[in-house]
């Protein structure tokens, strides 16, 4: 099943809820957590560490969706 950036990470069917995080976003927030979670990285900039989050989300949305092999 391939992976829409755009889809709901945490959809709810009953009743249908059409707002929260998008799978982009939540990736991006774990990616974000897992980087400040060292205290001794402190030579990045909010902007790196949030571009750099968000990167990681595409990637990782990218490598779900590669064919297996």
């Amino acid at each position: 099943m391939k992976t829409e950036p755009n889809d709901l990470a945490y959809p709810s069917e009953n009743p249908p809820v059409f707002s929260g995080l998008s799978k982009r976003e939540a990736f991006a927030m774990a990616a974000m957590q897992g980087l400040l979670s060292n205290p001794e990285d402190t030579d990045t900039s909010c902007e790196s560490t949030a571009e750099c989050a968000v990167e990681m989300a595409d990637v990782l949305i990218a490598e779900l969706n590669k064919e297996p092999n």
